[in-house]
């Protein structure tokens, strides 16, 4: 539960309201999807660099495909992802 707490105020909440495009139906609670949003921002931030295919992005964060649109999705509606013309998601302030 410490673990939660720390990561939850680590850096600015995110919106992962029912008022996304990418929403679906949400089989997870809402903390639960937060954490997910979370972790997967955390991996952008700790490889500025990264870029990386639906695909790509599915298999190394370990989601379901559904999943996996609605947190790309989340992060590229907030603005800190973007997706390129040759699909790979990467952050916003990096690509060019």
């Amino acid at each position: 539960m410490v673990e939660i707490a720390r990561i939850r105020t680590a850096s600015p909440p995110l919106e992962v309201g029912t008022g996304s495009g990418f929403a679906g139906v949400e089989r997870r609670n809402r903390a639960s999807r937060e954490l997910l949003v979370r972790r997967v921002r955390n991996e952008f931030e700790e490889m500025p660099g990264l870029r990386l295919t639906f695909g790509q992005a599915r298999l190394l964060f370990g989601l379901e495909p559904g999943c996996c649109v609605r947190i790309l999705g989340v992060l590229a509606e907030s603005g800190y992802l973007i997706r390129s013309k040759d699909g790979t998601y990467g952050r916003r302030d990096l690509v060019a």
